[in-house]
């Protein structure tokens, strides 16, 4: 997910915009506090003021956001992040206090995400196998069978949310979205 979203991206902007100038840096799902310190303190070298966070899970970009605030590259009114998660999930149903890093840190953050399709799109090549899949994979979400199977067999970073608590696969809008479908 993380590396070849990087490389589209980079393949794009050489094509389209070849004085756009991207800096990576890696970060791996179980990335230590060091490593993140580290990481941060790279991307607070290159001066930059707009950074896109393509991480995941979402408990990592909370720490990385931390991090970042930490060392004054977020929540500093000079400085914008982009995630490519939805930060929804990280806020709705918290109670944070004023003074917590990452009320700060969110500030002037936002969500910059791309999906594999749109649905119901006339006239473009591969549109309605688009369809036909999303309607396949949206079925998954009704049979408890299949979740029954994919709680067996998802990779466990992918079952549990950042407070820690599992996601019922058969709950909310799992399988729903065109992004999680692609």
């Amino acid at each position: 997910y993380g590396n070849d979203f990087v490389d589209g991206i980079r393949i794009q902007a050489q094509s389209e915009r070849p004085d756009l100038t991207i800096e990576t840096v890696n970060l791996n799902a179980g990335a230590s506090d060091t490593s993140i310190y580290q990481a941060i303190q790279q991307l607070k070298e290159t001066q930059y003021t707009y950074f896109y966070a393509i991480v995941y899970p979402s408990s990592l970009f909370e720490r990385v956001m931390k991090e970042a605030y930490d060392q004054q590259i977020a929540g500093t009114g000079l400085h914008t992040w982009l995630s490519s998660i939805p930060l929804g999930n990280l806020v709705v149903g918290r109670n944070f206090s004023i003074e917590d890093p990452l009320v700060k840190a969110y500030r002037g953050a936002g969500i910059l995400t791309v999906v594999g399709g749109i649905s119901g799109v006339q006239g473009v090549p591969g549109a309605k196998s688009f369809d036909s899949l999303g309607s396949s994979v949206r079925k998954l979400n009704t049979e408890e069978q299949d979740l029954s199977f994919l709680n067996k067999h998802l990779p466990k970073h992918f079952l549990e949310s950042s407070s820690g608590n599992r996601l019922e696969t058969g709950q909310g809008d799992f399988l729903t979205e065109p992004g999680a479908i692609s």
